[in-house]
């Protein structure tokens, strides 16, 4: 009988740190997301699906300091 299939997250974590023209730090901070992905018995699958997790969860990372930095720059 084939393995039930497991829910798990890929987690990816960037410290950012943001200073001005003479080394004053504006923002310091630490910024994180998780992506869901199911594994299974399948052994590539399971692989493929990890792997597209963890490009989503870096996206979502690069999206958060994005919006993060912006915020920042605006005040």
């Amino acid at each position: 009988t084939p393995l039930p299939a497991i829910q798990k997250q890929e987690q990816v974590s960037a410290a950012v740190r943001l200073t001005d023209i003479n080394g004053k730090v504006i923002f310091s901070g630490m910024r994180s997301a998780t992506a869901d992905f199911t594994s299974n018995s399948q052994g590539l699958a399971s692989e493929r699906a990890e792997a597209d997790a963890a490009v989503r969860a870096t996206h979502a990372v690069a999206d958060t300091i994005r919006l993060t930095l912006l915020g920042v720059l605006a005040k």
